[in-house]
């Protein structure tokens, strides 16, 4: 994986996973591209964000996505099972 990368389960802070929708919270939006791929409707690799942290983003729909902070930096990920991820994060650290 090009830009994967493996995170240790306790460094999720798993209570702080919310959903985000980029067009409206925008101190999760992409401030600038520090090392990744952005085109239209696809956005990939390390990101600055708005509000400074620094996050390793997957993105295809600004609207419907999971963010998962981690110690280290934040995990933006588009999604249409935001319960299913939370629930399957929340059994796995808990």
């Amino acid at each position: 994986m090009f830009y994967g990368r493996s995170i240790a389960i306790e460094d999720i802070k798993v209570n702080d996973i919310k959903q985000v929708d980029l067009h409206n919270e925008r101190d999760y939006g992409i401030k600038w591209r520090t090392n990744g791929i952005g085109l239209p409707h696809y956005q990939v690799g390390w990101m600055q964000l708005n509000n400074g942290n620094k996050a390793l983003v997957y993105l295809t729909d600004k609207t419907k996505v999971v963010l998962i902070p981690t110690n280290n930096y934040d995990v933006l990920i588009s999604t249409d099972d935001f319960t299913g991820i939370t629930e399957e994060l929340h059994k796995t650290i808990n």
